[in-house]
């Protein structure tokens, strides 16, 4: 066809694919979540935003493995409008 334009695919990954989703703790502001989920749709999907304590809104970001400098790079851009603090859990 005419006019038609695919997109090229990405290379695979060589070797088995990873079996855990990689993971970041991070504290959230309880009015913020909300935004950072809406930002997180705009990135593609990054990682899945999961609140495990909402009263002290404790988040999980689940990511793939290899994507762990893109989610702090995300994290960096967001930083004027929401303020965080990474956990080491």
């Amino acid at each position: 066809m005419a006019g038609t334009s695919r997109r090229k695919r990405l290379p695979r990954p060589s070797g088995p694919p990873p079996q855990w989703s990689e993971r970041l703790y991070v504290r959230l502001p309880a009015d913020k979540v909300a935004l950072v989920r809406f930002l997180l749709e705009g990135y593609d999907n990054l990682a899945v935003l999961s609140i495990l304590d909402r009263n002290t809104s404790l988040a999980r970001f689940m990511y793939a493995p290899g994507s762990r400098a893109a989610l702090l790079l995300f994290l960096e851009d967001i930083q004027e409008l929401v303020e965080y603090e990474f956990l080491p859990l």
